[in-house]
C-alpha cells in the first residue's frame, strides 16, 4: 500500500489541498502562519463533507489547556512537539483502526456518515485556490 504525504506551509494552502482531495487523516500544526491551526480545525469540524476527518493535533504548546481545547474544539488525538517519528506512526495507525471499526459498524447500518469525498472550497471558506502541488512526497507504507 501506497500512502501519499502532502505538507502545506499554512493554513490556506491546507484548506485549499483538502477541498482538492480529502484525506485520509490529516496532522495539523496549530501554530500555521496565515490561517493558525485552530481556524482550520474549525473549519474541517464545520464543513459536513470534512467534520468526519481524524485530526491529528501536532503542536509546540504542550500545556494541558491546550490539549483540553484542541480535543474539546474536535480533534481526535494530540501529540506534543518534540516527537518521533515512530510516535506519528503509531498514532496514525490506531486511529486507522478507530476509523475501520466505525465503517464497519456504518456498513451494518447502524450509524451514518456525510459523503467524504467532494469539491467543496466555499464551504472551507476559501476565497479561490491558492495551488496545490508543493510539497507532495510519496512514501510507502
Amino acid at each position: 500500500m501506497t500512502t501519499d504525504i502532502v505538507i502545506k506551509a499554512d493554513g490556506h494552502k491546507g484548506l485549499d489541498e483538502i477541498a482538492q482531495r480529502i484525506p485520509d487523516l490529516l496532522f495539523l500544526d496549530l501554530g500555521l502562519p496565515s490561517l493558525d491551526g485552530w481556524a482550520v480545525l474549525e473549519r474541517v469540524r464545520s464543513n459536513r463533507l470534512t467534520a468526519d476527518l481524524p485530526v491529528v493535533v501536532v503542536t509546540g504548546y504542550g500545556a494541558e489547556a491546550v490539549r483540553t481545547r484542541a480535543l474539546g474544539s474536535g480533534a481526535d488525538a494530540f501529540i506534543s512537539k518534540p516527537f518521533r517519528q515512530e510516535d506519528l506512526v503509531v498514532r496514525g495507525h490506531a486511529i486507522d483502526r478507530q476509523v475501520g471499526a466505525a465503517g464497519r459498524v456504518r456498513a451494518r447500518g447502524q450509524l451514518r456518515r456525510a459523503p467524504r469525498r467532494g469539491r467543496d472550497e466555499e464551504a472551507l471558506g476559501l476565497a479561490a485556490p491558492c495551488g496545490r502541488r508543493e510539497g507532495r512526497a510519496p512514501s510507502g507504507r
